[in-house]
């Protein structure tokens, strides 16, 4: 692999912690056999972290290249998600129309993935306006959403939509639920049975899942939640938390009391 070796350990660590994925009714019972065959879809994964999520390609020293996704297959992974910053590529002022050559950078990610065998899980990611005034933004959010939608509904079931990564702290439960419903009906006009991946308003706190509330139709989307501990484990060494080089070499050896943790 040509890939930088750290650069590589990087896109590694941030997908090894992911993808633990709830199959869940609005109701909270067991879903049908396709929600749940769904989430063996997405099995083992990897996150291609830094890559179309960096606010431009190459910024954050990775480009992708057609060799890591046979090499990602051929380590045995299942899955692959694809974090993207689409709020980079699509205009400010209404329709807010998305790039076409950053779109056409995107069909041929998902390509790659689909010809190696991998589901693919298409997520938006660091779209920071939104995060921090939500209700301005929300038109421009919801019509990414509508051309994603629209632009990827002829694409094989493998193709999973996560709707957002991480909302927030300035949601509530109450406006992130509305949120949800709102993008959830989006997709659904042009993706009347593609698997959809949602998350809580917090994102990774386990504690935050009692209040997500999915529409009562919604029958083929799955809760997915981050679970991050121990972080000194899953973190060593992470730029973006002070300390964390003191934390490489950390262990999790899977005694009972990690367990119980």
């Amino acid at each position: 692999m040509d890939m930088n070796t750290l650069q590589f350990r990087h896109a590694l660590l941030n997908g090894l912690i992911l993808l633990g994925a709830t199959a869940l009714t609005a109701s909270g019972t067991s879903n049908n056999d396709k929600v749940l065959l769904a989430s063996k879809q997405l099995g083992r994964g990897i996150n291609l972290a830094g890559t179309l999520d960096a606010p431009k390609e190459g910024e954050w020293g990775v480009v992708l290249e057609a060799s890591y996704f046979t090499a990602i297959r051929n380590a045995g992974f299942d899955s692959i998600i694809i974090p993207i910053r689409w709020s980079a590529h699509a205009d400010k002022n209404a329709p807010y129309q998305i790039d076409p050559i950053f779109m056409a950078r995107v069909d041929w990610a998902v390509a790659q993935g689909l010809q190696n065998n991998l589901t693919v899980l298409l997520k938006t990611h660091h779209y920071e306006g939104f995060a921090s005034e939500p209700e301005k933004e929300l038109p421009r959010y919801y019509s990414i959403w509508e051309q994603i939608a629209r632009h990827f509904s002829d694409r094989p079931d493998r193709v999973f939509f996560e709707i957002s990564n991480e909302p927030g702290y300035t949601f509530s439960s109450k406006q992130w639920n509305r949120v949800t419903a709102d993008v959830l009906k989006i997709i659904r006009r042009t993706n009347s049975i593609r698997t959809l991946v949602v998350c809580p308003v917090f994102g990774e706190a386990l504690g935050a899942l009692s209040s997500l509330e999915l529409p009562e139709e919604e029958r083929n989307a799955l809760v997915r939640l981050y679970y991050f501990e121990p972080t000194e484990f899953t973190h060593q060494g992470a730029s973006w938390i002070n300390g964390s080089k003191s934390w490489l070499g950390r262990k999790w050896t899977g005694t009972e009391q990690e367990k119980q943790a």
